[in-house]
């Protein structure tokens, strides 16, 4: 059983360091778009059309040649439309689905808040997800997937509840006084020490 580690990083999309970097490529009526604006990536947004990339889900397309930090680059379709956490939880769990026989990758897809980094690293942790126990005969021979995914973001982390960071401490002082009234209450209980029977 393989299960990836996955991680976050806000450096810049072309300076960490991976085997694959993927990009997200919107399907839109004017054709397959880059979802980045990056400068250095327009020479790719010029050459979507010609390399047969449409951008439509579940599309994975690997090319060749060094790109930034990673050894290569890979296109998944994100789908036609306003981008929704469920599209990039697809386009995530389908990359890493599909890109097997490599250490690492790094998902560059278009993450605005807390909610959209955690549904790319929930897409990538089920696709990349491998069950192996009973293939130990033909184990060598399988391209497994990526064992670290690393998510490029710099949105927003999600913080923790406000009484859930204060350690449970003000809702064990309120649950005292509840405890010890239920216990003067109950019939045919332990008296209170120094109470006089009635």
């Amino acid at each position: 059983m393989t299960v990836p580690a996955l991680s976050t990083s806000a450096l810049p999309l072309l300076e960490i360091e991976g085997d694959v970097l993927v990009l997200g490529v919107r399907k839109t009526d004017e054709g397959p778009q880059l979802a980045t604006e990056d400068p250095a990536l327009a020479d790719l947004q010029l050459a979507l059309e010609a390399i047969g990339v449409t951008g439509a889900q579940d599309e994975v397309r690997r090319l060749p040649g060094t790109h930034g930090a990673t050894e290569s680059i890979a296109l998944v379709g994100l789908g036609q439309g306003e981008v929704t956490a469920n599209d990039l939880r697809y386009a995530a769990g389908s990359a890493a689905r599909q890109l097997r026989g490599i250490q690492s990758l790094v998902l560059g897809l278009p993450t605005r808040s807390a909610d959209d980094v955690l549904a790319v690293l929930e897409g990538a942790a089920l696709g990349a997800y491998a069950y192996t126990p009973y293939r130990a005969s033909s184990l060598e021979a399988t391209k497994l997937p990526a064992t670290s995914i690393i998510v490029a973001t710099d949105a927003p982390r999600r913080r923790p509840h406000r009484e859930s960071a204060r350690g449970g401490r003000g809702g064990a002082q309120r649950a005292r006084p509840r405890e010890r009234t239920a216990e003067r209450h109950v019939p045919g209980g332990p008296r209170r020490r120094g109470s006089r029977p009635r």
